[in-house]
Formats: C-alpha cells, structure tokens, sequence
C-alpha cells in the first residue's frame, strides 16, 4: 500500500540514492546553473554540441521567423500543405546532403567517444 511505498521512499532518501530535480536556470551551455548548486555545473544533458541554442545570431533568426510565420502551423503539413520556407529550406538542403551527412556522423561519433570514456 501507500505506507510500504513511503516506507520504500524513506530508504532511498537515507541511502542518499533520492535524485532530486534540477531546475536549469541559464541558458544551455557547457556550463549551467541549476537550482540545486550555487555554483555552475558541467552540462552533459543537452544536445547544443555547437552552442547554437543561445547563439544570439539563432536566438535573432528565431525572432525573425515568429515575426514572419508565427509560432507553428496549427496543422500537420498532410493536412494543410507545407509552409514556403519549409519547402525553400529542402530544397536548399537537398543539395549539401554530403554534408549534413557528414555532421550528423560527427554527432553520433563525439557522443559515443565521450561518453564510453566517461561511462
């Protein structure tokens, strides 16, 4: 019942295994603040290998982008077709595939080097 759950709940917090959540409080970067330290802490839970979340030449664009288009669709593209600039961007895209081929391979690579040596 709830009393075992609790009882269960008490030795984990005693064996001092309990995680408690970690509110991040900056943007992402190698280096993050979270609610639970007064200092930074190294950052290995976001996927902003480049930094390009809080880059303020990205942070602009997607300023730029609500101001032309707003913020999403409000339908799936079957549905009401594709948007202009999703339709410019694959067909810029289509011809650099070699290339974010190649990024996307670094990615994949960086992630398993790092983490089987930290693992």
């Amino acid at each position: 019942g709830i009393n075992a759950e609790y009882g269960e709940l008490d030795t984990i917090h005693a064996a001092g295994t309990y995680k408690n959540e970690r509110v991040i409080t900056t943007p992402m970067a190698p280096h993050i603040g979270v609610t639970t330290s007064s200092e930074k802490v190294l950052n290995f839970c976001s996927n902003n290998y480049l930094g390009l979340s809080s880059h303020p030449e990205v942070i602009e664009a997607g300023r730029r982008a609500l101001d032309d288009f707003g913020n999403g669709l409000s339908s799936v593209r079957f549905i009401c077709a594709p948007r202009q600039s999703t339709k410019s961007w694959r067909t810029r895209s289509q011809s650099s595939t070699e290339q974010r081929t190649r990024y996307s391979t670094s990615a994949v690579l960086m992630r398993t080097q790092v983490f089987s040596r930290l693992c």
